[in-house]
């Protein structure tokens, strides 16, 4: 998995370490002063069209704000951490072929701070493997200008963002090079150092316990299924319900 490293500041956007910059903004029409911290930007972007509708992305020249290469991207004129965090990851994709990025934030979107780098996470990820001519890269570090992000915050986005890279990863590993048996030994690796219990069923667990539909589709390969089971009991699971108490459940079953 590949995501960018992320930091946040208090500095003024965008600041002059990055080598390029991107400003999450509303709808305009809907939030008229929300472009009053950047003289001017609202003008230049009335002139080419742009209102901030939901992940609208322009590129602009605004030397008053910074020499830096500029982009703007909507997040609509309902704003929501869902909306933030989409239009961060719309930032990153699209914003290539620029080692460091710095993100801002229009004055009426500081609240959804934390969303934004959860976004500026997913957006950033890339698939490394299996690639005879990789396409322009993502940046590799994001820098997240906001008073209202918190280091807690900053930890609480790589750690959802190393969970949806483990699963982009293991879904677009071609079934060519990735068995049932590898993708279960994943699962497994992914939770060793947690509070986790894990269950491997091979074919002949599969077999002995009634799993006559993963068995069936199994037999279409060479390569036997598999099923895993990951448990999760948290310390505070209420003991008097047996719902609560097996607070989490997941399983995946594996063949090809």
């Amino acid at each position: 998995m590949s995501l960018p490293a992320l930091s946040h500041t208090n500095d003024p956007f965008p600041g002059s370490a990055a080598d390029a910059a991107v400003l999450l903004v509303p709808d305009t029409t809907a939030f008229p002063d929300a472009l009053d911290a950047y003289p001017g930007l609202a003008d230049i972007l009335a002139g080419i069209g742009f209102t901030g509708s939901a992940g609208a992305f322009a590129r602009i020249h605004f030397p008053a704000l910074t020499e830096l290469p500029l982009a703007v991207v909507g997040i609509g004129a309902t704003p929501s951490d869902a909306a933030v965090r989409d239009a961060a990851g719309v930032a990153l994709r699209t914003l290539t072929g620029f080692e460091s990025v710095a993100i801002g934030l229009a004055a009426s979107l500081h609240e959804f701070a934390a969303a934004a780098a959860e976004g500026a996470v997913f957006g950033g990820y890339r698939f490394e493997g299996y690639r005879a001519k990789p396409g322009k890269a993502r940046a590799s570090s994001v820098t997240l200008h906001s008073s209202r992000v918190t280091d807690e915050d900053i930890a609480h986005a790589r750690i959802v963002g190393d969970a949806l890279a483990l699963v982009k990863d293991l879904v677009s590993v071609p079934a060519e090079w990735q068995s049932p048996r590898d993708l279960a030994q994943s699962a497994v690796d992914a939770v060793t150092d947690l509070d986790i219990s894990v269950e491997v069923l091979d074919e002949t667990a599969l077999e002995e316990q009634g799993y006559g539909g993963i068995l069936g589709v199994g037999r279409g390969s060479d390569r036997p299924p598999r099923l895993v089971r990951l448990d999760y009991t948290p310390a505070d699971a209420c003991a008097t319900s047996h719902s609560l108490a097996r607070a989490s459940h997941s399983t995946l079953a594996a063949f090809h």
